[in-house]
C-alpha cells in the first residue's frame, strides 16, 4: 500500500500477521515495524461523515524507548482495504487464541500444581513459572493470569510468570492490569523492560521477513 509521510515521502505499507512495516518503496528496507501487541488502537479519517480529510490513516502504538503510546498519520491510497485487511487479521489472531484458550479444568490443575509446588518448597524443574510453561501453547485470559499471580507469595516467580504471561493472554490489552498484581513499580518496570527486550527481537525478525499482505481494523484489539 503506497503511503504518504512528511518525514520520508512515500513509503509503502505492508500488513502481516505478525503487524504493520513500513517499508521505503525503492529498496524494501525496513524503516519501522510494529507487532500487533504494541498497536492500541487505529481509525480512518474517509470512514468519518463530512470528514474533508479523505485516506487519512491514524494509527497508535506502544513506544517503547519512552514507554508511553504515541500517535502516527500517514495518508494511504486504499484505505478501506487496509482496514479491511486488519481487521481480518485481528479475528484471525484472536479466533486462534480463543481455540486454544485454557479450559477451566485444566486451569485449575495447573494452579494446584502450582500451589503443590509451594508449600513442598519449588525447585527449578518444578517451580510455578516451569509449571506454567509447560502448559504451552495454550492462552488464558487476564482475569486468570490475575489469580495465578496473585497465588505466588515470591516476587521473583512473580516476574517470571508475568513475563511468560505477556505473549499468551488472549485480551492482551489488559496486561497493565494483570501485572498490578506484583508487589511494586519496580517489578512492574522489569517486566516491562523483558517484554521489551523480546518485542525488539519480534521486531528484528519481522522487519527482516518483511511479509506481504494488503492492508488491517478501524478499533482497538482487544
Amino acid at each position: 500500500i503506497q503511503m504518504q509521510k512528511k518525514k520520508y515521502g512515500v513509503l509503502r505499507m505492508e500488513i502481516s500477521n505478525i503487524g504493520l512495516h513500513i517499508l521505503r518503496p525503492d529498496t524494501e528496507d525496513c524503516i519501522s515495524f510494529h507487532p500487533w501487541g504494541s498497536l492500541h488502537s487505529w481509525s480512518c479519517s474517509s470512514s468519518k461523515p463530512n470528514d474533508p480529510v479523505k485516506n487519512k490513516f491514524i494509527y497508535r502504538y506502544w513506544d517503547d524507548l519512552t514507554k508511553t503510546v504515541k500517535q502516527t498519520s500517514v495518508y494511504l491510497l486504499l484505505v478501506e482495504a487496509v482496514l479491511d485487511e486488519i481487521q481480518t487479521i485481528i479475528d484471525d489472531i484472536l479466533k486462534g487464541r480463543r481455540n486454544q484458550a485454557m479450559d477451566d479444568i485444566t486451569f485449575c490443575h495447573m494452579m494446584d500444581d502450582i500451589r503443590g509446588s509451594i508449600n513442598n518448597g519449588s525447585v527449578a524443574a518444578f517451580s510455578p513459572s516451569s509449571i506454567l510453561a509447560s502448559t504451552a501453547p495454550t492462552f488464558l485470559w487476564a482475569d486468570q493470569g490475575r489469580i495465578l499471580l496473585e497465588s505466588l507469595s515470591d516476587s521473583f516467580e512473580r516476574v517470571e510468570a508475568a513475563v511468560q504471561l505477556h505473549q499468551r493472554l488472549i485480551d492482551q490489552n489488559r496486561f497493565t492490569w494483570m501485572i498490578d498484581a506484583l508487589d511494586c513499580q519496580a517489578d512492574r518496570d522489569n517486566v516491562w523492560h523483558r517484554v521489551t527486550q523480546i518485542r525488539r527481537r519480534v521486531s528484528i525478525i519481522g522487519g527482516s521477513l518483511s511479509q506481504k499482505g494488503t492492508s488491517g481494523v478501524g478499533g482497538e484489539m482487544h
